[in-house]
């Protein structure tokens, strides 16, 4: 569940932070469409899932990097149920890492690191079975 001033404000598309359903472009004008429209192909960053392999107090904020590069941060983290108790995040990240199974390292506020990967959304019913059962 993504959650104002965490994953987007004011700042972020609704494209970043997979929102991007909840526009209709085929609807008629609207105020902002064109400069909507004009974004959503170049769109630099994406809010993804993360699992993160560290306690939810420690990832949660940290840094994310790819290859030494910083790409993002965890924006939340908590312990997830569906993944046996390990730390799910959700992360604001640049478009390099947003595919499912990237391989990111999470550097918390204390410097400590650890092995993050993108996860696909939702995670717990990444195919959408669950709705159509």
């Amino acid at each position: 569940m993504i959650m104002g001033e965490l994953e987007y404000d004011h700042t972020v598309t609704p494209f970043e932070c997979r929102m991007g359903w909840a526009l209709d472009f085929d609807k008629g004008p609207f105020q902002g469409r064109d400069a909507l429209l004009a974004m959503k192909d170049s769109v630099t960053g994406r809010v993804v899932s993360v699992v993160v392999d560290a306690a939810p107090e420690a990832a949660e904020g940290a840094r994310l990097e790819l290859d030494g590069r910083d790409i993002g941060y965890v924006t939340m983290a908590l312990p997830s149920p569906v993944l046996g108790g390990a730390t799910l995040g959700l992360a604001r990240v640049h478009r390099d890492a947003v595919k499912s199974g990237t391989a990111l390292t999470a550097v918390a506020a204390d410097g400590s690191k650890a092995d993050a990967t993108v996860r696909p959304t939702p995670v717990y019913d990444p195919e959408r079975a669950r709705v159509r059962a």
